[in-house]
């Protein structure tokens, strides 16, 4: 249980900081774009592209234990949106300005996670995918084999490119969507 705490806190709890709209005079930061930029991907077989994007990089803490969060986000179709999120924690010595180069499991204790046992909780990177169409969302569940490979992250420039796949479903898990695709020269910012 504490292993799904400590992943899902890094993760999900998170994930939702920067997706507030209740605050409407704050502006949301967007993502200096690169022309090369790219995110294409499928749910449920239908193909998409995202053409604006809101991509960071979050330091954050839990229970004394620091990490980073990565956050690319594509809209389509002019109101959907499209979350990939993974996670690091200071001890994997992930670079400073960015993520670790790997494949990141959506599930908890999946075959690619890396995971460390400090003071009785244990901490694991991983993945979360988010699906947000209106006010429905749906996200990644933890039974689902799926990833979110980054196969290029540089700190510098501070672009990120890589795969992914997972089943996402609504809260009640009753409505499953496959989604799949590919990322390219995602420019992120630090806030």
């Amino acid at each position: 249980m504490k292993i799904k705490l400590a992943l899902l806190l890094m993760v999900g709890a998170f994930s939702f900081i920067s997706c507030n709209h209740d605050d409407e005079t704050t502006p949301t930061p967007t993502s200096p774009t690169s022309s090369t930029a790219t995110l294409n991907f499928t749910i449920n077989g239908t193909s998409y592209s995202s053409t604006s994007f809101n991509n960071t990089l979050v330091s954050a803490s839990q229970s004394g234990q620091s990490g980073n969060r990565m956050d690319i986000r594509g809209t389509f179709d002019s109101n959907k949106t499209l979350i990939l999120s993974v996670s690091n924690w200071d001890w994997q010595n992930p670079p400073t300005n960015g993520v670790l180069v790997k494949k990141y499991d959506t599930q908890v204790s999946g075959p690619n996670a890396d995971c460390q046992t400090i003071s009785g909780t244990m901490y694991c990177d991983g993945a979360l995918g988010t699906y947000m169409f209106g006010s429905d969302y749906h996200m990644t569940i933890s039974q689902d084999a799926g990833y979110i490979e980054i196969t290029s992250c540089d700190p510098t420039s501070k672009k990120v490119s890589g795969n992914f796949y997972f089943l996402a479903s609504d809260i009640s898990e009753t409505v499953f969507d496959t989604i799949q695709g590919t990322f390219t020269n995602q420019v992120y910012i630090i806030p």
